[in-house]
């Protein structure tokens, strides 16, 4: 929780050497990795706003990290919130359709049959 309040934004963001770029790059994942741990704590505390909150902070870092993506349908799921989670899938479709021409992952697929199956 603490290293994502003192985030301030890309690590050297005008440097565009490559060593800054890989740093960036590594501190970014860092981020992201960390979001997604908080998320998964909130969530085993069964804080599922929460949980919702830190997966999305770190899908700000990785737009398409399908776990993150998973994360957030899961916590919404939770918290009652079936539809929402629809949402969140239908985003995770697009981003990886635009970006990389693919599908989602088959737990994501079933993830969504259960949010659309449990409204």
């Amino acid at each position: 929780q603490a290293a994502l309040e003192i985030y301030r934004g890309p690590y050297l963001e005008g440097c565009f050497m490559e060593w800054a770029l890989r740093r960036r790059q590594e501190l970014e994942r860092q981020t992201a990795d960390g979001a997604l741990q908080l998320a998964t704590l909130h969530y085993e505390a069964e804080d599922y706003r929460e949980s919702v909150e830190a997966a999305r902070e770190s899908l700000k870092f990785e737009p398409t990290r399908q776990e993150a993506h998973l994360m957030v349908m899961k916590a919404l799921m939770k918290g009652g919130r079936p539809e929402a989670a629809i949402d969140q899938y239908h985003e995770c479709e697009k981003l990886l359709k635009q970006t990389y021409g693919t599908e989602p992952e088959t737990v994501m697929i079933e993830y969504f049959h259960r949010a659309r199956m449990s409204m």
